[in-house]
């Protein structure tokens, strides 16, 4: 089935042509770009990363850490993302309005380069979510989902993405830093850096499924319960933790849920 599902994805690619790609850091764009290169050919193929301050440095760096280590074709694109007031006030709607945001700086770069299609990473499973208010910018400025289009689910991905050598095949998803604070509540980059700076230290110190939300300079740690024990008797990550300035810091006892923000 896997076969069939990547000989259709390289079919597919090969009818449209000379192609734009929007890559994000994450599993799905990075398959998509490297299939793409290898199918059509590094002259025909463009990805765009946009650097943005909902995306956060550390996740920017190891983005474009996986570009250079794959010699895949890229350009970063500077958007500040907080000069929109409907990012920056974090509202419902903000996925959409950041995902038009960028999409369309994306579609004005690569016009530039001789590009007419654009394609992101969006796969079947994306679909099945409830709350995907970008899709909406999606459909409206017309950027082809082939992963989704051809039921690609999210192991389908991961499968074939190791078919073709990507060694970060089980990556764990991860989302734009805005999800780590309530809706309503104003981005400010002082407490967007913060929240990362939570999440790289978890992750050095090896917790490999980590969020940080804040509210009212609370800190709630969503991590995996199968880490909650080696969590609260880690006085090193305790004692980093303390030094980043929250009133409190817990532990959620649901542990690690997916848009937590959303239920």
């Amino acid at each position: 089935m896997k076969d069939i599902k990547l000989s259709n994805l390289k079919q597919y690619l090969k009818d449209e042509g000379k192609l734009a790609i929007a890559y994000s850091g994450g599993i799905d764009s990075l398959f998509l770009l490297k299939i793409a290169t290898l199918t059509l050919g590094k002259e025909n193929v463009k990805g765009y990363l946009v650097s943005h301050p909902l995306l956060g440095k550390e996740n920017l760096k190891a983005a474009i850490k996986l570009l250079d280590k794959y010699s895949l074709p890229y350009e970063v694109i500077d958007v500040d993302t907080l000069k929109v007031a409907a990012i920056k006030s974090n509202s419902l709607t903000r996925c959409y309005h950041c995902k038009k945001t960028m999409m369309n700086a994306i579609l004005e770069a690569m016009k530039k380069d001789g590009f007419s299609k654009l394609l992101v990473g969006e796969n079947k499973s994306d679909t099945l979510e409830e709350n995907r208010p970008g899709k909406k910018a999606l459909e409206e400025l017309k950027i082809l989902t082939p992963l989704s289009d051809l039921d690609f689910y999210k192991e389908d991905i991961r499968k074939c993405a190791r078919k073709i050598a990507i060694s970060e095949f089980d990556m764990p998803s991860n989302s734009c830093l805005a999800t780590r604070f309530p809706y309503n509540h104003t981005l400010m980059i002082k407490k967007l850096r913060r929240v990362e700076k939570v999440e790289t230290i978890l992750k050095i110190l090896g917790y490999k499924v980590i969020r940080a939300r804040e509210e009212n300079d609370i800190l709630r740690l969503e991590i995996r319960k199968k880490d909650f024990s080696k969590l609260v008797k880690d006085e090193e990550a305790i004692s980093a933790l303390n030094k980043l300035g929250y009133r409190f810091i817990t532990l959620d006892l649901n542990g690690y849920r997916k848009g937590s923000y959303d239920k």
